[in-house]
């Protein structure tokens, strides 16, 4: 069994599978940009974003 993610490690996967998924860039830069461009549309999402951090 894989051991659990902390919630901040949700967060990046998610982003990672939104904002980028199968695509390579050319820098870290454009990595940062594109998932800095999608964080204003995940942290308008309060519900979805709760589920993804918060634990019992």
């Amino acid at each position: 069994m894989p051991p659990e993610l902390n919630p901040q490690e949700h967060i990046w996967d998610e982003l990672r599978g939104k904002e980028s998924p199968s695509r390579v860039f050319d820098s870290l830069d454009g990595v940062t940009a594109q998932w800095e461009a999608g964080r204003p549309e995940m942290a308008a999402h309060h519900e979805a974003l709760r589920s993804l951090t918060a634990w019992s």
